[in-house]
């Protein structure tokens, strides 16, 4: 908190951050400097006590507490009588502040801080209290019970490399050597253990050896740490590879339905459109592993996305590797997007660079606009607006007759952008001819909305429901104004038996055709995401 309250250049003017090889309460400070070794000893818990924000002593017991409190994840609150006993048989504490103030190292008025400091020694916590401390600290400074900041994350890291050389006081070498996590002992005989990234946990049990750690909690950490594996300087794997697949727009299309010309336009023409979907937490490791997989595909491609929808963490280096990333991809001619990485825009550290790209809430809204780029510069001709209901896919074969007949079958129906022409659970009692404007396709999956399809003039929807007489299984809703003709389950049923017979065998025969044609192209893209 002193680092937070004063800035690192403060603090260590006066506290240094070397390990003193003496026991936690000795009477010593550096030659030179005159600073206290360390903040984890009492001279420099005093000193580093004393520097916490606040003009008056009122001031800093409330940031004290306020500060400890937000680490705890509840109100914390100091024994009165703990604090009066520490204060009444304090002389040792006392002669280490009077010997700090002649050095002009401590603070002024030192009875003052003396009592925040007796005030802070009192603060009441359990060993659940201590564990919930220590994760916040693994967690980047972050509660995670609460999710509530208790510390900046730079200083979080130097927090625990004074820990890491400082924390056990004269036993720190051999705690290194034997447990080589980042602890810090109190001689109430409790440890706390942060394992960055991971965990942290607390142990208590009050004997305590002739250094003033506990016994017992020494001999759990190590066992801890053997049993799991968790000496910060084991080398662990970066875990699963950040690319969790990489495709090309060939196979791997939106979900938006061009219509015949532009698929197979896209078909050849999709090596242009290169897409990295990422996972896990990003820093120089793994961000360099995404930047050695994406520079090989600079040349072919003409557009890269990048998914981040699985991303956790990303830290200040891998900010710095993927900014030298879009740098080189722009400079080669590559349009580089986002697709889901809301959390990373947010981030203060993202440099301006990857700020500055343009963002889609989905992966599929990327790919559309990729893919209408693409279909621009191979000059494809824009898809149709409005179409006649000859032109509909599952009708190709009709004659002008036939269309005369269902047409007089169908019924016009106009939705206003917006509106849900039905939605999943409603009675599946007719088909949908879209003869002008768009809809899409929506299925709820949890707390969001994934699209299926964009379907446009040409296309049919809502025909397999009314096939199998069932109900409807996703939402439609119109992304424009929409002119359809809707076929009834009743009305096709009249057809089979009736004037218009030898339309249904040609529906259904464009319906087979038109199945086919899909699962190609589900097979196509299933492989391509293995």
């Amino acid at each position: 908190m002193a680092l937070e309250d004063r800035g690192a250049e403060v603090v260590t003017k006066h506290v240094g951050v070397e390990p003193t090889g003496d026991p936690f309460n000795s009477i010593s400070v550096e030659e030179e400097t005159k600073r206290p070794f360390n903040p984890m000893v009492n001279a420099g818990a005093i000193v580093t006590t004393s520097l916490l924000s606040g003009e008056t002593g009122v001031e800093q017991h409330s940031r004290l507490l306020t500060g400890l409190s937000r680490f705890a994840g509840r109100q914390l609150v100091v024994d009165e009588r703990v604090f009066e006993a520490e204060r009444e048989t304090g002389d040792r504490n006392r002669a280490i502040g009077y010997f700090m103030r002649a050095l002009d190292m401590g603070p002024p008025d030192v009875e003052a801080a003396l009592d925040l400091y007796f005030r802070q020694c009192s603060v009441l916590v359990d060993c659940c209290d201590l564990g919930v401390m220590a994760a916040t600290l693994a967690n980047r400074g972050v509660n995670p019970l609460t999710g509530e900041r208790a510390l900046e994350e730079g200083q979080v890291v130097r927090v625990l490399s004074v820990m890491n050389t400082c924390g056990m006081y004269d036993f720190t070498g051999e705690w290194v050597f034997r447990v080589g996590i980042p602890a810090k002992s109190g001689v109430a005989g409790a440890i706390i253990a942060v394992v960055p990234g991971q965990l942290g946990f607390a142990v208590f049990s009050p004997p305590l050896d002739r250094r003033g750690n506990s016994v017992r909690g020494t001999a759990v950490c190590e066992q801890l740490s053997q049993h799991f594996n968790l000496h910060v300087n084991r080398a662990h794997s970066s875990g699963p590879s950040v690319v969790r697949r990489s495709y090309r727009a060939t196979t791997v299309r939106s979900k938006r339905d061009r219509g015949a010309v532009p698929t197979e336009a896209l078909r050849r023409g999709g090596e242009m459109i290169a897409v990295f979907e990422l996972q896990g937490d990003l820093f120089f490791a793994t961000a360099e592993a995404l930047s050695r997989a994406v520079e090989p595909e600079l040349g072919p491609a003409l557009y890269l996305v990048l998914g981040c929808r699985r991303v956790g963490y990303i830290d200040h280096g891998a900010f710095e590797v993927l900014a030298d990333l879009v740098e080189l991809a722009q400079a080669s001619g590559l349009v580089a997007v986002l697709a889901e990485a809301s959390a990373m825009l947010e981030n203060d550290m993202v440099p301006a660079s990857i700020a500055a790209l343009r963002s889609f809430g989905d992966l599929d809204s990327a790919l559309e606009w990729c893919e209408d780029r693409v279909l621009e510069a191979l000059a494809v001709p824009s898809e149709p607006t409005e179409t006649v209901l000859g032109d509909q896919e599952l009708l190709h074969g009709l004659d002008a007759g036939a269309l005369a007949v269902l047409t007089g079958r169908t019924e016009a129906q106009s939705f206003a952008r917006g509106t849900h022409v039905f939605s999943e659970g409603d009675p599946a009692d007719r088909m949908f001819f879209l003869i002008a404007g768009r809809v899409s396709v929506q299925l709820p999956v949890g707390d969001h909305t994934r699209r299926l399809a964009s379907i446009g003039p040409g296309s049919a929807f809502g025909e397999m429901a009314l096939l199998d007489e069932g109900s409807r299984s996703s939402t439609v809703v119109a992304d424009e104004d929409c002119e359809c003709r809707a076929l009834s389950r009743h009305a096709l049923t009249e057809m089979e038996h009736g004037p218009g017979s030898e339309i249904v065998p040609v529906l259904f025969k464009n319906l087979a055709k038109s199945l086919s044609r899909r699962l190609r192209e589900t097979n196509e893209m299933v492989r391509a995401l293995e």
